[in-house]
């Protein structure tokens, strides 16, 4: 898949005159059923853009094996911010939608599934942001999509709710449905996500599991040793690491946990300081691909 923004072309006084800008660039991914694939990166990756293109929200420049207009009934959308307002109802709002694909009677199953069967009956206004998430997602699963995309549905949501939708998201994969996920909240992602795919400056890096991309990019086989008023991190065996430290007195011996931000700082060059910010380039050369070893 590929797709670049169009942009002013400020270089001449046509006021009609635009270029190529940022895009993304011959991505190819592996959407499994009943998986779920966390898109990753900096921002300014390209990870809004990519959910848009598989969407059929943009066109894709590069060639597909379904168009636009047939993905989109196969796939749900779950934009990152939708602004619920109004005096209608919660029931109301998803029946309206639903009349789009042509399928009213989905709406109480959908409401149960989503959690906000005991709120059918309340104004978009008095909604919190966890139910708006919630709406959003009930609006993405009408029709039975094969495919849900959703991007950034964890803002905004305190760790309590993150773990509810997660917890709904995986029962949704249960029935066979592939779910796409982007989000800036990389640590609520590593409980959920089965793999990732990692992007920067609208590239595909990496793809696959957490364990075969921390292998590829030599961050496996890390411990946390600690001691009386002390600790380190090493990349050794368990017993090794017993035995070199057994004098200094070990109390906790630990495999250190995931770090997805130590991922993208590896694949990317970034320093870790700067992930989170706004990050904005140019350059629009190719990055290697790295190659994943599956298990």
């Amino acid at each position: 898949m590929s797709f670049r923004h169009k942009i002013r072309d400020h270089s001449t006084w046509k006021p009609w005159a635009f270029r190529d800008g940022p895009g993304i660039h011959s991505i190819d991914l592996d959407i499994l059923p009943g998986n779920i694939l966390g898109v990753i990166g900096p921002n300014g990756a390209g990870k809004t853009t990519l959910l848009r293109v598989i969407s059929g929200i943009y066109n894709n420049d590069g060639k597909i094996s379904r168009s636009a207009s047939t993905r989109r009934r196969h796939i749900g959308h779950m934009p990152e911010q939708v602004r619920w307002e109004g005096k209608s109802s919660v029931q109301t709002t998803l029946e309206m939608f639903a009349q789009m694909h042509g399928n009213i009677d989905e709406v109480k199953p959908l409401l149960s599934i989503v959690g906000l069967s005991a709120k059918c009956d309340t104004p978009l206004d008095n909604l919190s942001q966890g139910m708006r998430q919630r709406l959003s997602l009930a609006c993405a699963l009408l029709g039975e999509p094969k495919i849900l995309v959703l991007d950034e549905p964890l803002n905004g949501l305190d760790p309590i709710a993150q773990r509810a939708f997660c917890t709904m998201l995986k029962k949704i994969t249960e029935k066979g449905v592939s779910v796409i996920i982007s989000s800036h909240q990389v640590a609520g992602m590593i409980d959920l996500v089965d793999r990732i795919a990692l992007l920067h400056q609208g590239q595909l890096l990496i793809e696959g599991s957490i364990d075969s991309i921390q292998k590829t990019l030599g961050l496996d086989g890390f411990l946390q040793i600690s001691g009386t008023n002390w600790s380190e991190e090493v990349k050794m065996s368990a017993e090794e690491a017993l035995e070199k430290y057994k004098e200094k007195g070990i109390t906790s011996l630990t495999p250190k946990p995931v770090d997805l931000v130590e991922l993208i700082c590896a694949a990317t060059g970034i320093n870790p300081d700067e992930v989170g910010f706004e990050l904005s380039t140019d350059d629009m050369s190719p990055f290697k691909r790295l190659e994943v070893e599956e298990e």
